[in-house]
């Protein structure tokens, strides 16, 4: 496994177990935009580091 991969199951780990926690306790009546992407969030985080 590559350091790509390692970074990429971690991310997916913790965005399994943030998600819920954050929606959880996000402010509601809060008005979001919930368009359809085409990669996930736990991809673009996965991106984010490697291009900053």
């Amino acid at each position: 496994m590559n350091k790509l991969d390692v970074v990429s199951t971690d991310i997916e780990k913790f965005y399994q177990l943030f998600l819920p926690v954050w929606k959880k306790h996000r402010i509601s009546g809060v008005k979001t935009v919930n368009k359809p992407s085409r990669l996930s969030i736990s991809e673009i985080m996965t991106i984010k580091p490697y291009v900053i």
